[in-house]
C-alpha cells in the first residue's frame, strides 16, 4: 500500500494491533488515547481528567439530591479493567464507598459478601444520622461476574459489552433486598449510569496540552526514524518514546494493564476516605 509511517492513536487494543503491523514490518509510532488511563510507560492519558472532572461533578449533584431524600445511590462509572477513574472520581466527589476489580481478590465476584458491605454502610450511616450517600462502583466489575450473569454481546476484540450487564443495577437490587431481610424495611436506592456524558465534554486544559504535546511528540519520534515506540512525556512534558516491548505481554501479546496497586497511595488514600464512623475520628 506503500505506507512510510502509520501513527496509531487508541487504547489497549489499538496498540495490541499497533504492535502486530510492527511485527509485520511496518513502520509503527502509537500514540497513547484510553480514558481509563490504565497504560503503562505515561502517568497520565489525555482526556482521563477531564472524565473525572464531568463524573465529580454528577457525583456531587447526585449526592444534593441523597441528602434531601434520605437515599443511597450506586454510581457506575467507566473503567473496563482498572479503577483509575472510580477512585479519582469518588475522591472528588466525597464518596462514602469505592469499589473496582481491584478491590476484588477473587476470581469470581461474590455479590452478597458486596451487598453485605454496602448494607452495613447504610446502616453505620443511619446510626450517625447521615442516611444518604453515593457509592461508585467501576463497570469492569462485570467481568468478574458469574459466566452466566455476563453479557454475550462483545466487541470486535472479543471485550464484553460492560454496560449491557448493568452491574451498578445488579448490586442495588441486592442491596435492597438485603436491607430488607435485616429491618424488615425498604430503603430508597437509586442506580445511576456513568458514562457517555463524560465522553464528549470539552476537555480541561490539562488535556488539552497533553494531547498536543503526544501529537508533537508522534512528529518527533518520527523525525528521529523512532519507531516502534509509543510516544510518552515526562512530568515536565518533555517527549520520551517507549518501545512497545516494555508495554505488551510477550506471551499473550495483548497489551500489558496498569492497575491501581493494593496498598499504593491512591488506593490507601480511598479507603481512608471511605465513610467511617466519624465519632472514633
Amino acid at each position: 500500500m506503500n505506507i512510510d509511517t502509520l501513527i496509531s492513536i487508541g487504547g489497549d487494543d489499538t496498540l495490541k494491533t499497533a504492535n502486530f503491523f510492527k511485527i509485520m514490518g511496518l513502520n509503527v509510532i502509537h500514540i497513547p488515547k484510553t480514558i481509563d488511563n490504565d497504560y503503562f510507560g505515561i502517568p497520565w492519558t489525555f482526556g482521563f481528567w477531564t472524565c473525572v472532572n464531568i463524573a465529580k461533578s454528577i457525583i456531587i449533584n447526585l449526592e444534593a439530591d441523597a441528602l434531601s431524600t434520605d437515599a443511597f445511590v450506586i454510581a457506575e462509572l467507566m473503567g473496563r479493567k482498572s479503577g483509575w477513574i472510580t477512585y479519582a472520581t469518588g475522591i472528588a466527589g466525597e464518596s462514602i464507598k469505592m469499589l473496582s476489580t481491584e478491590d476484588i481478590e477473587e476470581d469470581v465476584l461474590d455479590l452478597q459478601k458486596i451487598a453485605d458491605e454496602i448494607t452495613d454502610l447504610i446502616q453505620l450511616r443511619q446510626k450517625m444520622k447521615r442516611p444518604y450517600g453515593v457509592i461508585c462502583v467501576a463497570e469492569g466489575l462485570v467481568e468478574k461476574l458469574p459466566k452466566d450473569m455476563q453479557p454475550k454481546t462483545v466487541d470486535m476484540h472479543g471485550n464484553i459489552k460492560l454496560d449491557k450487564a448493568q452491574i451498578g443495577l445488579i448490586i442495588s437490587d441486592l442491596v435492597a433486598e438485603t436491607y430488607k431481610k435485616r429491618t424488615g424495611k425498604e430503603i430508597k436506592l437509586v442506580n445511576k449510569q456513568i458514562g457517555y456524558e463524560t465522553r464528549a465534554a470539552e476537555p480541561i486544559s490539562y488535556d488539552v496540552v497533553l494531547g498536543s504535546m503526544l501529537g508533537y511528540g508522534a512528529y518527533k519520534l518520527y523525525s528521529k526514524d523512532q519507531f516502534g515506540h509509543m510516544v510518552s512525556v515526562t512530568d515536565d512534558f518533555e517527549i520520551k518514546g517507549i518501545p512497545f516491548q516494555e508495554l505488551i505481554d510477550p506471551v499473550s501479546l495483548h497489551t500489558k494493564v496498569r492497575f491501581v496497586p493494593r496498598g499504593s497511595d491512591l488506593h490507601t488514600l480511598k479507603e481512608i476516605l471511605s465513610y467511617r464512623d466519624f465519632e472514633k475520628r
